[in-house]
């Protein structure tokens, strides 16, 4: 798992890894969405909070960042 609320440093998976990124609650910042590689994804569903936790499957050297906000 890559708790990716702590670190945007590059890791390495093998083809295909299935991966569950978590954000962290951030006192005093909202989630707004997740980024691999510096693209955004899982994008909110408007009226739906965007979802902290997602399942990818990654290869390769991944950077992913989660995006936060001031409320």
């Amino acid at each position: 798992m890559l708790n990716a609320g702590h670190t945007s440093e590059g890791r390495n998976y093998a083809n295909g890894a299935n991966v569950t990124l978590r954000a962290l609650n951030i006192s005093g910042y909202d989630f707004k969405h997740w980024t691999i590689n510096g693209l955004q994804v899982a994008s909110p569903v408007p009226g739906q909070p965007p979802p902290r936790q997602i399942n990818v499957l990654l290869s390769g050297n991944i950077t992913a960042v989660p995006v936060y906000k001031l409320p």
